[in-house]
């Protein structure tokens, strides 16, 4: 008998920021779910980014970055989500 497992696809969204200089800076969302999130469809891209702060220093937002993850869940695994918020995560091939 296998163990039940559920797939659910996440996503990621890192934003590119620059000011003259040739200066880059890439900023990611925390990626601890402190709230229910709703669905990407309706999120803005730039919601949960840091992007004031970094506004008051000159950086505009050059680019977005999308990453998409389908994960595998087993839902037997009672440490499944501890192991989940300790994986570190890769937005375009960098460590946030």
């Amino acid at each position: 008998m296998s163990s039940p497992e559920v797939r659910v696809w996440q996503y990621y969204v890192s934003a590119i920021m620059e000011k003259e200089g040739n200066n880059r800076i890439i900023i990611a969302r925390d990626t601890e779910q402190r709230d229910p999130r709703p669905p990407y469809s309706v999120v803005k891209l730039k919601d949960g980014l840091p992007l004031e702060v970094l506004k008051q220093f000159g950086f505009e937002v050059s680019a977005y970055n999308i990453t998409w993850r389908l994960l595998t869940i087993n839902l037997n695994d009672g440490s499944a989500r501890m192991k989940a918020s300790r994986r570190r995560q890769r937005t375009s091939g960098r460590i946030v």
